[in-house]
């Protein structure tokens, strides 16, 4: 048995002796007139005492308490405090309690003899300390000397329901505040061992508190779907666990967990995650995210809101059982930041309809909020927390508004292929490109050197020279710089294609970079691209003799095609 400490209290009032007992085990006695002497040697494996002593206590009782307590192995020690008139002098008993009690400890609590008072703020006091100390209660006692004739025995109560029913308050409001299910399930692990103690079958009341427990897990994490599905498991034996239950606290308390869990759970067809995505299991996720706005949880919140973004998309796009997918869900993330940059373009705004704007606000703004939990606050701008709520209610009511049918995202066809290619002095694969591709448009990256060349270049390929858009560099070796520029200058020329062809050869170095600039634009306007590299396979000295030979086209890869592998990471 560990080492236990006594916690008491003694008043002024003369006192009988008495025999006591505890009650429920009447057998065993000890006869003293202080109630707080027979708890700690009837309850057993106490070893030190502190008592609690106003100025008038200590000069009716401490000397026969202390000669007493010695006198059967317990260590006492006053505790002189005020009579707890007045506020001031109630926070100097707590202060009291707070540097007597030591850390880590396991305390039995006497509360029989004492102002009428002392022992609400002795028992108020010990709830806040098992949180600040870390200390635990083996129980509260009261002598009900009052409750028996003059003479015979006095049954010494067990009162620690108030600390389980102040623990189970707590664990309760934790719970329905933050998530955190430890307490809540730590209680309904303590009503099942003390039901297999008496030999009751308590299979389902093990599983209710495993699926507490795992719901408070995935809530914290935060994990909605694996919430849902261990909440659904929750609600299941829910029924099963209240049957065995004859505690109106407990039966109470799993009565207030049952709507939370309900709330939070999957469909009950739902075994496992491979179930379809539906309209009430979207709704359930919406309903987490306010959740978490509720409790200032609102990494969490933004979180799940912007993946509660992607699974509209992806039902309205009708892809309900592939929605946890990796593939499925990157192509989505890629149309919405497409779509995003393409409204912010002049050609987007006036061709994108309207919900498409309103969708592309929407996920804009909650990937920004997002960000600034996602990585820490690590950018220059400090991060509000606290004014994150208000943003959260505006995002949440701009989700509102979205129309039904943004979430269908636009596909815009344009009906035109594009080819974009570098230029230098050697004509030819930009000739072999042209043949070889027939495009609907072409992009230039040149320099004034060489663009004397693209009027030839179009009258071998016979490829009309109105639909070449050309960009000039000032230096076709040392552009690197001018990327930003030729890619503005480029962009419409982007938008407006349903495809782009990335020549990989051909021109300077600097020159195939502001090409692969453009080509990263591309895709992150949502254009499907393909990268290819034209072959002449003939020596260096024939194709300057002979430069207007078709060559072969390799094909390197593919960005934002329909048919390409999604990428690896996220």
């Amino acid at each position: 048995m560990p080492t236990r400490t006594l916690v008491a209290t003694l008043g002024a009032t003369p006192l009988r002796p008495a025999r006591y007992f505890l009650h429920g085990a009447p057998a065993t006695r000890f006869d003293t007139e202080y109630a707080a002497l027979a708890t700690a040697v009837l309850v057993g494996g106490v070893s030190q005492a502190f008592v609690l002593l106003t100025h008038m206590a200590r000069e009716a009782h401490w000397d026969s308490f202390q000669r007493q307590c010695e006198a059967n192995g317990v260590v006492a020690a006053a505790v002189d405090i005020p009579d707890g008139a007045n506020p001031a002098e109630i926070w100097r008993i707590f202060d009291c309690l707070n540097r007597t009690v030591p850390e880590d400890s396991e305390l039995v609590i006497d509360i029989t003899n004492a102002l009428r008072h002392l022992p609400v703020v002795l028992l108020a006091s010990l709830a806040y300390l098992t949180a600040e100390r870390r200390v635990r209660v083996a129980g509260v006692f009261y002598g009900a000397y009052q409750t028996v004739p003059l003479g015979d025995p006095v049954p010494i109560l067990d009162l620690s329901a108030y600390m389980t029913l102040a623990d189970s308050f707590h664990a309760l409001r934790q719970f329905r505040e933050t998530g955190d299910a430890r307490a809540l399930a730590a209680y309904l692990n303590d009503l099942a061992a003390g039901l297999w103690r008496r030999d009751a079958g308590v299979s389902s009341l093990w599983a209710f508190a495993r699926s507490v427990e795992r719901v408070g897990w995935s809530l914290v994490t935060p994990l909605p779907i694996e919430a849902g599905l261990a909440a659904r498991a929750g609600v299941e034996t829910l029924q099963q666990s209240r049957a065995l239950l004859d505690d109106p606290l407990a039966s109470s308390v799993i009565g207030a967990v049952e709507p939370l869990l309900a709330g939070i759970a999957v469909a009950g067809h739902a075994r496992g995650k491979a179930f379809a995505l539906t309209p009430d299991e979207l709704r359930r996720q919406l309903a987490l995210v306010r959740f978490y706005v509720d409790m200032r949880a609102y990494d969490r919140a933004l979180l799940l809101l912007r993946e509660w973004i992607v699974n509209c998309c992806l039902l309205a796009g009708h892809v309900e059982d592939q929605w946890l997918v990796h593939a499925e869900r990157s192509r989505i993330e890629r149309r919405l930041y497409a779509l995003h940059a393409r409204a912010q373009t002049d050609a987007g705004r006036a061709s994108l309809p309207a919900p498409a704007h309103q969708l592309a606000a929407l996920w804009d703004g909650v990937a920004d909020q997002r960000n600034r939990f996602a990585h820490a606050g690590m950018r220059p701008e400090p991060v509000r927390a606290d004014l994150t709520g208000t943003s959260l209610q505006h995002l949440l009511d701009q989700t509102d508004a979205v129309s039904d049918t943004a979430w269908c995202l636009p596909s815009i066809k344009t009906g035109r292929t594009t080819l974009i290619s570098a230029l230098g002095l050697s004509p030819g694969l930009l000739f072999s490109a042209l043949v070889r591709e027939r495009p609907d448009g072409v992009a230039i990256v040149t320099s004034t050197a060489a663009e004397p060349l693209i009027d030839e270049i179009c009258t071998q390929a016979k490829f009309p020279r109105e639909a070449l858009d050309v960009a000039l560099v000032d230096d076709p070796h040392r552009c690197f710089t001018e990327a930003p520029r030729v890619v503005d200058r480029l962009r419409e020329t982007l938008l407006s294609s349903d495809a782009l062809a990335v020549n990989l050869t051909g021109g300077t170095t600097a020159l195939q970079y502001v090409v692969e600039r453009v080509a990263r634009e591309a895709s992150r306007l949502g254009v499907p691209l393909r990268r290819i590299a034209l072959v002449d396979a003939r020596p260096s000295e024939e194709q300057r003799r002979e430069p207007y030979v078709v060559g072969d086209v390799v094909e390197v890869e593919r960005d934002n095609w329909p048919d390409a592998p999604a990428e690896a990471g996220r």
